[in-house]
């Protein structure tokens, strides 16, 4: 049952209505059969710079439709008015002070006691900002799909409430599912390897529960059987008020075989130089050792280090300052002008003596070519045979020049002693 207030108290709507129109922040327009303006609020010329004598009599479309208006538009607006009927629509039009300006229009017919169609009236909202919002997310987007589809990266957002996963184009591609579906997270755990699904799924649990970001490497498997390594991010998030999970999946397949082709080169190389009867070590451009072969770790530990790593680390240019003699410094200064690029290679040879024996090494720095920041290769190879040959042979030699020498004193006395017997024959 519905109850009707006195006429007395009911409010005049033709002037309630003249209140709304005149009011409003909408710009209100009205227009004949031919589409002619004919009146025209204040949000009206507020938003087109045109005031009522400007506008009456012209039709909106002439007055403020421009060249980047879209055609199509245009031509249905003209055959909905032509036909009587309403419409809504957005469009682009420009005001008296050349401005662009984006409108939502919505127009609708008005009509006579017979019914017939006497003109329209349209309600038009400003919407530019959201229009220009939509471009710059649309760009965006654009943008955001370009990057993901060159670093072959996608997005994945699971609402914690729901338990509803879904997943970017990429991701879905990443994965093999059809693009734009969002596989539940069952289905996309199934596609990782079956030894590696228990760890990605425990960091999901962990970020689910306890709110970790996590970061995961693992390999998928696809329907032919091929595998390829990925790399899952994720962290909890609260978007609009409801709690997520949400990150990124990544293809690392190339990078992980790149990775591993860069380590059997370094094994290969270690395994090179552990070939090497010389100790080697290779140094940065501060003089800190990097890296060193097993000759060098065998002589540490028969010298006392108490790891085969213990020197790596230590910078060999200040130890061999540190021990305060000549040839000590002599080997820091050489080492730091090579890696400071000042000379291309520095050699020498050293005494380095234990309590139970001499020894002798012969040192050669050399600099990576090419190489930035600067690498150094420092050699010691064992001279101690070399040396205690060259010292017997320098005692030989002695000992040769001391024999001659004698054997000539001997020759001279004998020749004297000859000639003395000469001389009393006589």
């Amino acid at each position: 049952m519905t109850i009707d207030a006195p006429p007395s108290a009911r409010p005049d709507l033709a002037a309630c209505w003249e209140s709304v129109v005149r009011g409003t922040w909408h710009s209100v327009i009205v227009t004949d059969r031919e589409g002619r303006i004919v009146w025209a609020n204040e949000a009206f010329t507020d938003l087109t710079g045109y005031g009522l004598e400007e506008a009456t009599g012209r039709r909106p479309g002439d007055l403020l439709q421009c060249d980047d208006t879209d055609p199509k538009t245009v031509e249905y607006m003209a055959r909905c008015l032509k036909a009587g009927d309403g419409f809504r629509i957005e469009v682009l039009n420009r005001s008296k002070t050349g401005r662009r300006y984006w409108l939502d229009l919505d127009v609708r017919p008005l009509h006579g006691p017979d019914g017939v169609c006497t003109g329209f009236f349209g309600i038009q909202a400003d919407v530019t900002r959201a229009k220009e919002a939509e471009a710059r997310l649309r760009r965006q987007s654009a943008t955001l799909a370009a990057v993901g589809r060159i670093a072959r990266i996608g997005g994945w957002e699971i609402d914690l409430h729901q338990n509803r996963a879904s997943w970017s184009r990429e991701a879905c591609e990443l994965l093999g599912f059809a693009p734009d579906t969002d596989p539940d997270l069952d289905a996309v755990l199934g596609v990782f390897a079956a030894e590696e699904r228990a760890r990605v799924a425990a960091a999901i649990d962990a970020a689910r529960s306890e709110g970790d970001t996590f970061r995961v490497d693992s390999q998928i498997v696809s329907e032919d059987g091929e595998r390829r390594w990925v790399r899952m991010f994720g962290e909890r998030a609260l978007v609009g008020g409801r709690p997520v999970l949400r990150g990124a999946l990544q293809d690392v397949h190339e990078e992980k075989a790149m990775m591993e082709r860069v380590e059997a080169s370094e094994r290969f190389a270690q395994a090179t130089l552990d070939a090497l009867s010389a100790s080697v070590c290779v140094l940065n451009e501060r003089g800190e050792i990097l890296a060193v072969n097993e000759t060098w770790r065998r002589f540490g530990e028969d010298n006392g280090l108490q790891s085969r790593d213990a020197c790596l680390g230590l910078n060999y240019i200040a130890v061999s300052r540190g021990g305060g003699d000549p040839t000590g410094e002599a080997v820091a200064a050489g080492i730091a002008e090579v890696a400071e690029g000042r000379q291309e290679v520095f050699e020498t040879e050293y005494p380095c003596h234990s309590q139970t024996e001499a020894r002798w090494y012969w040192l050669r720095a050399t600099r990576f070519p090419g190489v930035s920041p600067a690498r150094v290769v420092v050699v010691h190879q064992p001279i101690t045979a070399l040396k205690l040959s060259q010292e017997r042979l320098t005692e030989a030699v002695h000992d040769l020049e001391s024999a001659r020498a004698a054997a000539e004193a001997a020759g001279r006395s004998k020749a004297r002693f000859l000639n003395a017997l000469g001389d009393e024959i006589r």
